[in-house]
């Protein structure tokens, strides 16, 4: 396997926040690369796959970009200029032709070192940073809701991704979990 799924999620609480005051049970793990393998796909291109196996749309793209709107931005109509130079792009995406066509773009966020949260939500909750040093974060909602609700995160210039849902049929669901603990 080129990859590996930990239990230590990279993301929480610096990047984003889960909020599950229902207490739901909750699928989580953290996909990196395995480096014991020559050939490694990239995590994004294992995310795409990942996701297409998945087969649950619509899904909801969003990106917090500094400086300039994120690369999946194609109008001001997805996104909204939130503070000075903090933009807050979502790009809805119907089908697996459309998110084969904005991955390039989902890569070229990444790579700049954005987070990208590709998600089964229309909306999410910012966090306001409360340093000037400090970044805008995600909150993940768990609600009482009885319908599937996913978060695929991408951070750390691309190099893993985390999962985290209130389901547990998805595509890596043989594959171990390493305990990080």
């Amino acid at each position: 396997m080129n990859y590996y799924l930990s239990d230590f999620l990279t993301g929480i609480n610096e990047e984003y926040f889960i909020k599950n005051d229902s207490n739901n049970v909750l699928e989580q793990f953290c996909c990196e690369p395995n480096l014991d393998f020559f050939h490694n796909p990239t995590i994004v291109e294992t995310s795409l796959s990942f996701l297409t196996k998945l087969n649950l749309f619509p899904l909801y793209i969003h990106v917090i970009s500094f400086g300039y709107p994120s690369n999946i931005s194609s109008c001001s109509k997805n996104t909204q200029e939130i503070d000075n130079n903090y933009f807050y792009t979502v790009k809805k995406i119907q089908d697996f032709s459309q998110l084969k066509g904005i991955y390039p773009k989902v890569v070229s966020d990444t790579n700049n070192g954005e987070t990208v949260v590709i998600t089964s939500e229309e909306r999410l909750r910012l966090i306001e940073p409360e340093q000037p040093s400090d970044i805008f974060k995600y909150e993940l909602n768990f609600d009482l809701s009885n319908r599937e609700i996913l978060f695929l995160v991408i951070q750390l210039d691309g190099e893993c991704w985390d999962f985290i849902s209130n389901f547990k049929n998805h595509p890596f669901k043989n594959l171990p979990i390493h305990d990080e603990n």
